[in-house]
C-alpha cells in the first residue's frame, strides 16, 4: 500500500460475482500507531473500493478473518437483488 495513495485504481464489478472480499487490515489500530502514514492509505483505499462496490449494488454483509497483529480481515459483501438489476 505504502506509495500507492495517489494511484488511480480500477475495479471490474461487471462480472457478475454475486459476492466479493475487500481485505483490510485485522488490526487496524496496530498499523496506525506503527506507521500513521500507511493507516491512512488503507482508510482511502478501502473507502474506494466500498464506494465502488456501493455504487455497483453491493452491500457488506458480514466481516471474516482474524484479529490479530499481521492477521488478514475482510468485509465480505454481497449483490443486493433489487440493486443488481439497475446495473445488469
Amino acid at each position: 500500500m505504502k506509495g500507492q495513495e495517489g494511484a488511480a485504481t480500477t475495479y471490474h464489478l461487471d462480472a457478475g460475482e454475486t459476492r466479493l472480499a475487500v481485505e483490510i487490515p485485522a488490526d487496524y489500530q496496530a498499523v496506525k500507531a506503527a506507521d500513521p502514514e500507511l493507516a491512512l492509505a488503507w482508510r482511502l483505499a478501502t473507502r474506494q473500493a466500498l464506494e465502488a462496490c456501493f455504487a455497483a449494488g453491493y452491500l457488506v454483509v458480514e466481516m471474516a478473518g482474524e484479529r490479530s497483529a499481521g492477521g488478514r480481515a475482510y468485509y465480505i459483501l454481497q449483490r443486493d437483488e433489487a440493486s443488481s438489476q439497475q446495473f445488469g
